[in-house]
């Protein structure tokens, strides 16, 4: 049987098999921990601060920092606006 398990934005479509509901809930999980982070930028900052319109490259942008900021959660909001400006030039190329 196949089972889909939704996880805010995400779904799984899964064999059902109690491993399977058990790997799909803890990543659920861990997606939770991190969903609510209060990061020192937002979307506003990147476009004001680079002259960038709304676009799907703000989004993962801010997904980057996301993942750097959990690694440095004393990330300042310079530290955050260099770390997109150079995912920017990496995305860019």
């Amino acid at each position: 049987m196949i089972s889909t398990i939704y996880c805010g934005t995400f779904a799984w479509n899964v064999v059902f098999t109690f491993d399977n509901v058990i790997d799909a809930l803890n990543h659920c999980n861990e997606e939770d921990k991190t969903e609510h982070i209060k990061l020192p930028i937002n979307g506003k900052d990147i476009m004001e601060t680079y002259g960038l319109k709304s676009s799907p490259t703000i989004g993962k942008a801010l997904v980057h920092v996301k993942d750097e900021y959990i690694k440095n959660p004393s990330m300042t909001k310079e530290d955050a606006l260099e770390l997109v400006l150079d995912f920017l030039k990496s995305y860019s190329s």
